[in-house]
Order: C-alpha cells, then sequence, then structure tokens
C-alpha cells in the first residue's frame, strides 16, 4: 500500500514540491526486505523513485523523489558500532550531513517509519526524527499503539483498512484454522504418539493436502510450515531434556526431510533463508522463535506448529499475521488453499487474543459444526474477486469532447479558427493566459487549505506572475475540485482517481481549437473555473460527468462479469468466529435446537434486534422446519445474489437467513425503519433469483434441472407484534402501509 502511496504522490498534483524519502524499518532484514518489495514493485524501478540505503550516503544528500532506506536501530542504537553512522569524520558523509545537506537544497522530507509501534519511544528516537525533520510524518503498523491512533485521528490522518475488505480483495486468507490441544486429543492418532509429534505430523499432513491442491491448479507454490519453538527453552532444560530444537530437527529427519529443506532463523544462528520467501523455494520448513513474529513477509507461509511454553503459557498472536497473506494476493477455487492452519499445543483456556495487541485482524477461535444427519443444499451464488472504483475511465474523453462540441455548437468537422470563434462568442476567454499568485489565493479551495497557507506565507509575491509550475498545479486542484463538488449522484465519481482524466480531457479537446501550447492554454482553464459560478466551462464538464455515468457503469459492468467468480453454495462442514461473536441464547440456559450450525454464534454488537426477534420466532416454531442458517455479509463461502443499486452499479447483496422446509427453501432478508425504505434494489434482485431458479434451468453455470427443490422468500419485518413479507415484483415500503405485505407463518 505504501509503495503504491509513494507512486501516486511522486506525480500528484499536492505533492509536486520538491521532496525526497527517508524509509527506516526495525531491523536489518526489515529494511532491506522494504527495499527489496518496492523494487520489484515498481517493476524493477522507476525513473522517478530511485532507491537507496546506507550504501549511497556517498551522495552527499538526497535527490528529488530520492527513497533512502535505512535500519532504525543503526541511527538510534547508542553502541559504538552503530553510532559511526552519526560521527563526524574525513572520510565519510554521516547520517547527520547527509540529511541537512538534503534541507540545505531546499528540499522537503517525507519520513516513513515502519513498524512504528516498536521505534518511537525513545528520546532518541525523537532525536533522530528532529534531524529528519519531516513535512509530513506516514507511520505504519499492523498493531499501532493506542496513543499513536488517538493522536492521528485528532489530526486526521488515521486509515484503517477493514478486515473483511482485505479479505475480500483476496490479499489474505479468509480464515485462520486453530486446533486447540482438546480437538487434537480427540482424534485416533493421538493414541499412537506423543503431543508434540503429534502436531507435526498433523502439520505435515496439511501441507501434502494443500500441494496436492495447488498441483491440480497448475500452481509452483511451495506452502511452508512454520515451527515456533518455547521462549523458555533454556530456563527450563534440566526439566525437559531433549530441548525442541533438536526434537524438531530429529522428527523431520525420521520422515526423509533433506537438511537443505529445513530452514533457521535463531538468534544464534541461521540457515538456508537466502530465498525462502518465494513462492517456488525448496525449504518446506522454518524453525524460529520470535524473528518471524513481525514484519516478515513470505505470503506462501500457509502453516503454523506452535509448542507452548511452560513458564508463560500465554498464546501469542503476533505470529499469526505471517499466515494470513496469500501467495498470489487473490483467492482460488479451492477453500483448502483460502485459510491458514494452526496446530498447537495450547489449551482452550489458554488462548486469549486481545483486541490491542493485534487490533482489527483476529483469529477466529469459536468453532461451529454442521449438525449431524443435516440435509444440505447447494444454491448457486457468486462473488466478484475485485469491485469496482468509481473512476473515470479512459473513455470518458470522448464523452467529454462530444458534449462539449454540442455545447459550443462545434460540428465535428470544425477545427482551428472555427471552433475558436464559437468558444469566444460562449464567452471563453482565449486572452486570458496568465496566472498571477494573488488570483491563486483567491481561488479558496477548501479542501487544500496547506496549499494555500503556504501562498499565504510568500505574502510578498502576491503580485508575480506564476510559475508553470504553480499554474499547472492549481490547474490540477481545480481538476479535483470540479469532481469533488459534485452534489448529484449522476454526476459523482471519485476525485482522486479521476481528476487526470478530466484534465487531460480538457487539454486535448481545447487543442483541437486553440492553436496554444500548454502553459498558457492552462491559465486560460484556470482563468475561467476561478469565476466559479460564471464560468463557461463548468457546467459542460458537471453535463459531460452526467453523460458518462451509464457509460462508465456498463464499462465496470462489463469487466465485473469477467472477474466474476459462479460459485456453488452448500453449508460447510464447521464455520469459525472471533471474539467479537458470543454463543446466542433464547432464553437464559436455552439454545437454538433447530439452526444448521452448533454451537450458533452472533455478533456482540452488529447483530440487529430485528434478527435476534427473528430467530427467537423461528425457534418456537422448530417442529415446522428442517433447519435455519444465518448467512454471512461478505465473502465467496457466503449465498450472494447479484443486483444493480439506485445508481445502476453492478452489487453483490447476501440475505440474512436460509430456511429448510422438506423440499422448500426460505430466503428471508430482515429489514426495518429507513433500511426496509431503502431495499427496493435487493428485494427486486431476491424475486428474480427465486423465479429464475424455479424456471428449472441454467443459472449461470450451475445445473439444477434434476432438483427437485422449490424457493421462496423476500423482504420481512415486524410491524404490531406480527411477522411480514414482501415477496412482491415491485417493492413498495411504507411504514404507516403494509397492505401489500403478506402475514408470514411458517
Amino acid at each position: 500500500m505504501v509503495a503504491e502511496f509513494l507512486r501516486r504522490i511522486s506525480g500528484d498534483m499536492q505533492f509536486e514540491a520538491d521532496k525526497a524519502f527517508v524509509w527506516v524499518s526495525f531491523n536489518e532484514e526489515s529494511y532491506l526486505q522494504s527495499k527489496k518489495k518496492l523494487f520489484d514493485y515498481f517493476n524493477s524501478g522507476v525513473s522517478n523513485l530511485n532507491l537507496l540505503d546506507l550504501n549511497d550516503l556517498g551522495n552527499g544528500k538526497l535527490k528529488r523523489n530520492e527513497v533512502f532506506f535505512i535500519n532504525w536501530q543503526k541511527v538510534v542504537s547508542r553502541a559504538k558500532d552503530n553510532r559511526v553512522l552519526r560521527t563526524e569524520g574525513e572520510a565519510n558523509t554521516t547520517f547527520d550531513e547527509f540529511i541537512q545537506k538534503t534541507h540545505a537544497d531546499g528540499r522537503e522530507i517525507v519520513l516513513i517509519v515502519d513498524e512504528c509501534h516498536l521505534m518511537k519511544t525513545t528520546d532518541l528516537a525523537q532525536e533522530i526524527i528532529d534531524i529528519i525533520d519531516p513535512r509530513i510524518e506516514i507511520c505504519v503498523s499492523a498493531t499501532p499503539l493506542d496513543q499513536d491512533i488517538i493522536k492521528s485521528v485528532q489530526e486526521g490522518g488515521f486509515i484503517s483498512v477493514k478486515h473483511q475488505d482485505v479479505v475480500e480483495e483476496g490479499l489474505i486468507k479468509e480464515q485462520i484454522k486453530i486446533m486447540p490441544k482438546e480437538e487434537i486429543d480427540s482424534l485416533e492418532l493421538r493414541k499412537e504418539m506423543d503431543l508434540d509429534s503429534l502436531l507435526l505430523e498433523l502439520a505435515i499432513q496439511k501441507k501434502k493436502e494443500i500441494e496436492n491442491d495447488y498441483r491440480q491448479l497448475g500452481l509452483n507454490i511451495n506452502p511452508l510450515v512454520l515451527i515456533q519453538l518455547p521462549n523458555d527453552e533454556t530456563a527450563i532444560a534440566g526439566a525437559k531434556g531433549q530441548n525442541k530444537l533438536s526434537f524438531v530437527k530429529e522428527f523431520l529427519d525420521k520422515k526423509k526431510v533433506c537438511d537443505g529443506d529445513t530452514a533457521i532463523w535463531l538468534s544464534e544462528k541461521k540457515e538456508n533463508l537466502a530465498e525462502i520467501t518465494t513462492n517456488t523455494s525448496n525449504v518446506d520448513y522454518l524453525i524460529f522463535k520470535q524473528a518471524a513474529a513481525t514484519g516478515w513477509d513470505c505470503p506462501r507461509a500457509q502453516i503454523i506448529v506452535m509448542f507452548r511454553e511452560i513458564q508463560s503459557p500465554t498464546f501469542r498472536t503476533q505470529v499469526l499475521g505471517r499466515i494470513l497473506r496469500m501467495p498470489e494476493a487473490y483467492h482460488y477455487p479451492s477453500s483448502l488453499l483460502n485459510n491458514a492452519y494452526v496446530y498447537t499445543s495450547y489449551e482452550q483456556k489458554e488462548i486469549e487474543i486481545q483486541q490491542q495487541k493485534i487490533g482489527e485482524n483476529k483469529s477466529a477461535i469459536y468453532k461451529s459444526e454442521l449438525r449431524i444427519g443435516l440435509e444440505n443444499i447447494s444454491l448457486p451464488s457468486t462473488f466478484f474477486k475485485r469491485g469496482t472504483y468509481n473512476d473515470l475511465g479512459d473513455s470518458f474523453q470522448k464523452t467529454f469532447i462530444k458534449v462539449a462540441n454540442e455545447s459550443f455548437g462545434i460540428a465535428g468537422n470544425e477545427i482551428g479558427q472555427q471552433g475558436e470563434n464559437k468558444l469566444k462568442e460562449k464567452g471563453l476567454d482565449i486572452l486570458a493566459t496568465q496566472i498571477t499568485n494573488h488570483l491563486i489565493v483567491d481561488a479558496k479551495v477548501e479542501v487544500y487549505d496547506d496549499f494555500i497557507a503556504q501562498l499565504e506565507k510568500s505574502a510578498e509575491h502576491l503580485d508575480h506572475k506564476a510559475s508553470f509550475h504553480d499554474t499547472e498545479k492549481l490547474y490540477n486542484l481545480l481538476c479535483f475540485k470540479e469532481i469533488n463538488i459534485q452534489e448529484e449522484q449522476v454526476k459523482k465519481f471519485v476525485p482522486e482517481r479521476s481528476w487526470s482524466k478530466l484534465k487531460r480531457s480538457l487539454n486535448v479537446w481545447l487543442k483541437e481549437h486553440i492553436s496554444i501550447q500548454n502553459p498558457p492554454l492552462y491559465g486560460i482553464i484556470c482563468n475561467d473555473l476561478l469565476k466559479e459560478n460564471s464560468s463557461v466551462l463548468r457546467p459542460i464538464i458537471a453535463k459531460a460527468l452526467e453523460a458518462y455515468k451509464p457509460i462508465r457503469n456498463k464499462e465496470e459492468e462489463e469487466k465485473l462479469a469477467k472477474i466474476k467468480e459462479p460459485l456453488t453454495f452448500s453449508l460447510s462442514d464447521e464455520y469459525r468466529f472471533t471474539d467479537d461473536y458470543e454463543e446466542f441464547e433464547l432464553q437464559k440456559g436455552t439454545y437454538p435446537i433447530v439452526s444448521a450450525i452448533k454451537p450458533f454464534f452472533l455478533h456482540k454488537k452488529a447483530t440487529s434486534g430485528l434478527e435476534k426477534n427473528f430467530i427467537r420466532y423461528v425457534e418456537n416454531n422448530a417442529e415446522k422446519i428442517d433447519w435455519w442458517f444465518k448467512n454471512g455479509d461478505y465473502g465467496r463461502q457466503n449465498l450472494a445474489i447479484e443486483y444493480k443499486d439506485s445508481n445502476e452499479e453492478l452489487r453483490l447483496f447476501y440475505p440474512d437467513f436460509i430456511i429448510k422446509q422438506g423440499n422448500k427453501i426460505g430466503l428471508l432478508d430482515t429489514k426495518g425503519g429507513m433500511i426496509a425504505k431503502d431495499a427496493k434494489e435487493k428485494a427486486e434482485a431476491l424475486q428474480k433469483y427465486i423465479k429464475k431458479f424455479n424456471e428449472k434451468g441454467i443459472f449461470e453455470k450451475f445445473e439444477y434441472k434434476s432438483l427437485n427443490i422449490k424457493l421462496w422468500g423476500g423482504i420481512i419485518t415486524e410491524s404490531g407484534g406480527l411477522w411480514k413479507l414482501n415477496n412482491q415484483k415491485d417493492y413498495k415500503f411504507n411504514s404507516n402501509d403494509l397492505s401489500s405485505w403478506v402475514n408470514f407463518k411458517l
């Protein structure tokens, strides 16, 4: 994410200032890894982002847009060997001098602090930050400290990414499956070997299963098994006899695992680590203690064996982040490959996962299983591998030129002088080619306070003619603003991804009619847009955005169709939940008896009272149904129905409940109040889905002609103590008049 951010701001309208970047990482391995990752991400380097490290201190200073990577401990440590980087000498440039000379050139620094929760707690660390004196400080952490979150929120600079969004994007696993000690004890295999051997055996078997699925998909990916040794080995060595390192190596040797296929990453010993992070590496197992717990990036890591510590038996969650990432940043057709697996000798009571320690990316620690003897179902579902961005596409240019020419009465063959005359007739001042600084200040682009503040600081220059750089910057900002101010949905696009397309369209169109180069052309456009309500170009921009909306929706729909994945929904054998969920009680001490999964968990906060009441109603009529299931809100494992929202954009809808009654399956979504009022598109899409299924044809790639199943359902709400169902083709909701809704009874 940071690599993409650097790429964007290095060509962004707000960051065309003379700037360079200093990237600090926690240790030697992580800073070199960060540099390599950026180098690879930028396709082995890009012209405007030169990546440097300590070997480049001899350059004397940072040049524009260069990124300097450094090990944080090299500059904050008080150790003599490290302090040499900050000690003045005749032959070498010190880090301090390197930074000072960069500032002396008038170049501003953007500081990027990786794993910032580990590195900014000392006075010496703050001393280094003061020397770097960054214009902007970017703190990167998967587990930020509370005080950093509070400060960032207060300053308006806190960016939080929801775990659900990252899963849907395919970047990380759908869930981590943890097998606590009591589950292992229940297996027959447990009787044949000791617990530690069993953990390794289970991990090896799981690795073979995963390897087989990768082969079937034609993928050359070698899943890595992480084996975490306990930290208290030394203190209790006398009591335990053979230490875990010797035990693990001996066990792997018995399994015919070659030495070259096992890596070791301990403070006193490092082996076979050179290419371990590549997907095709021959290394099958990594033995470590804590080194891989922070910042290490190896997406092929998928299985971990965690041996319980004796002195402090608390399940440590930090290392679970190492097995969350997907090898190729998308999910596979095999659910086995989309999950991570933990085998541990910790007991259930020792698994303590705390929100403040691991942020939003919680592990699933509760398990529900499918009821024994339950008759499963198969229904067509779908999944979008990537969503839309609601941005202007390259095709906007064609739409803009068409709308602009029509607005000015310019025929398609009228270019040059003919077009220029019509521009002037409509009031476009093509002689206003110069921008002066006072006009820039008067623009009042409210969302860019810092930009304006910088100009206000140079008050003595306000009457000077603006440079081309200043004019272009203002032009970019005004393009951003024109998209940002659109309030009607049919004209709304994301400005940060769209402003450059508007700029390009304006340039191409005007150059057909005005024989003038970019600097004065930019001035003409800026002077017009600065007139705001009396601007000639502004209404044309708004009209073009509106005309383009359906075109872009169709393009996005076609793109989604290509990446849309038809799925078959069935109930899974098991489901996992984080500690945000709790076991649901109908009444104190009583639990659902016809839930498809047992035990049944509901989210502690997000679940509405309407859903709880409906579950109680269904359970009170348990004798009338086979089972009910609470569908999830996202992901390929849940039933999803395709629909178009009010802006004609393609979306996915996940109905709340699935109820089976013999050969009848009900799909119901609970709605109330304003949510029910706004459910029209989802409700009508659900009825189309039911009708299409019941016609017994082919649904996407899902053939079900032979299935003796009938679907029914709709939107359900509670009114006056009764349940009401809307199963109409045309959905309407009025809380004061539900006469078109039918009384619902199981």
